[in-house]
């Protein structure tokens, strides 16, 4: 039903600013809390919260590993 129709959108929404997130890890030094504030996550826990529920990686770890 429009139920998982709304599911569905919200993670799909949520997919694109955890990738928009490690773009930004990857290619700025930007700190963390703001990169959290940019993506209009509620604050840099959730933020973290949901980057390592996305990806396996706290966002500190996944720059560490990933930055060019």
């Amino acid at each position: 039903g429009s139920e998982m129709c709304i599911r569905d959108s919200y993670q799909y929404y949520l997919n694109g600013r955890v990738e928009a997130a490690k773009m930004l890890l990857q290619n700025t030094g930007m700190p963390i809390g703001e990169i959290a504030a940019r993506l209009a996550f509620e604050d840099q826990q959730y933020f973290a919260t949901r980057f390592k529920r996305a990806t396996g990686y706290a966002p500190m770890k996944f720059r560490k590993m990933f930055q060019k």
